[in-house]
Formats: C-alpha cells, sequence, structure tokens
C-alpha cells in the first residue's frame, strides 16, 4: 500500500542498481558521485512518506542483500549478521527461536527500521530499550564510496551515535 502511495514520474530515478554484495554498493556510489546524481536507497520495507526514492537518482534498491547470516554466541547472549534488505519476517523465518526488538508490521526492513531508532509501537521499548540500542556493529558506504565499520568500540563515535538515530536520513 505505501509504496503505490509513492508512485508518480515525480519519484523516478534515473537508475536503479540491485546490489548483490558490499562492494555492488560502492561502485554505485561512486558511479552517482562521479555523474552529480543523487542517491537514494531502499533496504527491505516500505516508505510510509515517500522518502525511499528521490527524482532522478541512481536508486539502491537493497533487497537483494537480505540475508540473516549467521547467529554467534557469547556467553549466552545471541548476536545475528543481518543484510540491509533484509525484512523482519525474512527474520522470524529464518530465526524462529531467537528474540529480536522489532516493529509490530513484519514486513518493515530491518535496514531503514534500527537506523530510524527502532521504535516499536506495541510497549517494548519501555521494557526492553530501543531497537537501535541492540545494534552492535554496522557497515556503511558513505557518499565518498569509502566503506566505515561503525560500532561503540571501534572510532567513529559521532558517526556511530547519529547512525543509529537518524541513519535512513543522514547516512
Amino acid at each position: 500500500f505505501w509504496n503505490r502511495a509513492c508512485e508518480g514520474s515525480h519519484y523516478l530515478p534515473k537508475a536503479i542498481v540491485r546490489p548483490r554484495t558490499h562492494e555492488d554498493v560502492v561502485k554505485a556510489v561512486l558511479f552517482a558521485k562521479e555523474n552529480a546524481l543523487p542517491v537514494s536507497v531502499r533496504s527491505g520495507g516500505h516508505s510510509y512518506v515517500c522518502r525511499q526514492m528521490r527524482k532522478d537518482s541512481v536508486h539502491i534498491d537493497m533487497r537483494s542483500m537480505k540475508r540473516a547470516s549467521r547467529v554467534v554466541s557469547l556467553g549466552g547472549t545471541h548476536s545475528i549478521t543481518i543484510g540491509a534488505g533484509t525484512t523482519f519476517r525474512d527474520l522470524r523465518l529464518a530465526y524462529p527461536h531467537h528474540y529480536v526488538i522489532c516493529p509490530e508490521v513484519e514486513d518493515i526492513g530491518v535496514g531503514g527500521f534500527f537506523l530510524h531508532g527502532g521504535a516499536s509501537p506495541v510497549g517494548w521499548n519501555a521494557r526492553l530499550g530501543w531497537g537501535n540500542e541492540s545494534v552492535l556493529r554496522m557497515k556503511m558506504v558513505d557518499s565518498n564510496g569509502v566503506t566505515h565499520t561503525l560500532s561503540d568500540t571501534e572510532g567513529h563515535e559521532t558517526l556511530w551515535t547519529m547512525m543509529r538515530v537518524a541513519g535512513s536520513s543522514f547516512g
């Protein structure tokens, strides 16, 4: 429903890229930079405010990077490596016995949800914290095509903080 509401010629990108690897994302960003084109990004879900596409942009559609690749146990705590194109339905189907702070709707993309702060409308935040507080590390490509691995221990503290609260608008 929400994606259909965003249809129209004023949202048409110049190109759509469906990367399969991190390196493909870097190439798309560098192509956009070299050709002075804006970048727009879609993770796995939808955008209820039509922010996932920009007119005349290089649109990076992350849905091909849909994976929840591994569970690592650290002293009873589990961590999952998740691709930006994954939805919460994908995550639930891949790991039905693991708990992740998630939204009420399963079609929401993991990338956008956590980059918006991870607010859960069903009251989980008051009991368990915000979803973005459960993110341990993220890999991001900046507008210069440079890759950054972000966490609270790997430097780039300001960028780490910004990506966890305004990432879908910021990076």
